[in-house]
């Protein structure tokens, strides 16, 4: 290799390295932090530079040499005036000095997620707040707690009176649909299937569980159409004394089991005899045979229990 001509640059020159110091003369370039470093930090984080001798960083508060070049940052701090408007947000202190945000009602009810039995929400800022605020675990942790909150002040007469009226609601419903069924002549064998289709449709009065004590079975269904049916008895006859003038139409049948029947049908002015006659169905009976006593004692057994 030839020699090295006098003067000739190396890549010492180069970097600012003379033969006899090996220090540079470069001045420091000051460091950027990479915001990938923790992607569980809040990215507002900002460097500050001491721009007057922009090669070391601006010393702190507590007199600390600029050459210990440690870094310095302005973090997001939780605000107290946020308790305002949503009380049950609090701060938490976690390890190396960082910030969590926690929610009091969803910790209390055990809610999934980071505000409830989490390490708390990373994201120091108001809008994390409203966000959880309108998030459905947090409606329904609030949920409970109003539930809770009312039944511990109400007194326990007022919760019999609201468990008699909730139930009460329940029987209602459940008698409006068998009702129905025989209204329409339809086999009471599909009252069980509709109320499962209520309850599906998340019908407010329907009882929330399949249960005995539920009133959505075959036996419950008959009880309620005998009962309403008794009701409407007394309500047409209470119609037909109340009318100045009433008759009586029969009608013999006999059925697929060649049983013979009497239908009896009733004829009645309607408001205490101001409103319109009125031809109503009264009760089928059986008899055992079509003769005319038979039937004159029939109707008068009919008079004398209604």
């Amino acid at each position: 290799m030839p020699p090295k001509r006098k003067g000739q640059s190396t890549i010492n020159n180069f970097y600012g390295y003379s033969k006899t110091s090996k220090t540079s003369n470069v001045k420091d370039i000051p460091s950027i932090p990479d915001l990938n470093d923790d992607a569980n930090e809040d990215v507002n984080e900002e460097f500050v530079v001491d721009h007057e001798n922009p090669g070391h960083e601006k010393e702190g508060q507590d007199g600390g040499s600029s050459s210990s070049r440690r870094k310095a940052f302005s973090k997001r701090e939780f605000r107290e005036e946020w308790t305002i408007k949503h009380p049950w947000v609090y701060s938490i202190n976690v390890e190396y000095g960082k910030i969590r945000m926690k929610c009091k009602i969803c910790e209390k009810y055990k809610a999934q997620g980071p505000w409830g039995i989490g390490d708390g929400c990373n994201t120091i800022q108001y809008d994390a707040i409203t966000t959880h605020a309108k998030s459905i675990i947090h409606q329904t942790s609030t949920q409970k707690n109003l539930y809770e909150t009312e039944r511990l002040a109400k007194p326990i007469t007022e919760h019999i009176v609201t468990i008699n009226e909730a139930n009460k609601e329940r029987v209602i419903t459940t008698m409006k649909l068998a009702y129905f069924i025989a209204q329409k002549d339809i086999s009471i064998t599909t009252y069980e299937d509709l109320c499962h289709l209520q309850m599906h449709l998340r019908t407010p009065t329907m009882p929330s569980r399949v249960e005995y004590s539920s009133y959505i079975n075959r036996k419950a269904a008959t009880e309620f159409i005998h009962s309403i049916s008794d009701y409407l008895e007394e309500v047409q006859t209470r119609k037909m004394l109340e009318s100045p003038f009433f008759s009586i139409m029969l009608d013999e049948s006999i059925d697929n089991g060649l049983e013979q029947h009497l239908v009896v049908y009733s004829t009645y002015l309607d408001l205490k005899g101001l409103g319109p006659p009125v031809s109503q169905f009264m009760k089928i009976i059986t008899v055992p045979d079509g003769k005319g006593k038979t039937i004159y004692d029939t109707i008068i057994n009919l008079r004398e229990t209604r």
